[in-house]
């Protein structure tokens, strides 16, 4: 009885990893990063440094050309990634700016993500688009332009 427990839960595996072994030409691919800066923000004469932790998640729907359906090695096609970023705001003397912040948007095949210091706390450029975020205050800006290409939401690390 022991043994056909064992021989129907190996069964039962491997039927489960053979599913999961051969992914239709509609697969996804992830991609994972982090970055690190360090900056500083004036407040009342004194500066706060603080630092951005930028975890990134990439996302690309794999796409295979359909004149190459039953070949080896198939071209794929270029398909936008959608990337989502959690930015971690931690500021070790002033515990009122840390804080979360997600970022979301479609990635273009040139895309040039940049964090930059400004005098109120950082910007996000990303494509010649531009989105800053005010520290302390919980406030952010987007070009009205942009405005349907970032799709943010933050909230407090307590």
């Amino acid at each position: 009885m022991k043994n056909l427990k064992r021989l129907l839960l190996a069964t039962v595996l491997l039927i489960g990893l053979n599913g999961f072994a051969q992914q239709p030409t509609g697969a996804k691919e992830v991609l994972k990063s982090t970055i690190t800066k360090k900056f500083n923000i004036k407040k009342n004469g004194t500066l706060i440094p603080y630092t951005l932790k930028i975890y990134e998640n990439r996302l690309n729907q794999v796409q295979l050309a359909e004149d190459e359906k039953h070949e080896l090695n198939q071209t794929r096609k270029l398909t936008p990634a959608y990337v989502s970023k959690l930015v971690y705001i931690d500021s070790d003397k002033d515990n009122s700016y840390d804080m979360y912040m997600v970022i979301r948007y479609k990635k273009s095949l040139n895309d040039s993500f940049e964090v930059v210091a400004t005098d109120k706390g950082f910007a996000v450029d990303v494509d010649e688009r531009h989105m800053e975020y005010i520290l302390g205050e919980g406030v952010y800006y987007v070009n009205n332009a942009d405005r349907d290409y970032f799709i943010v939401e933050e909230f407090s690390a307590f």
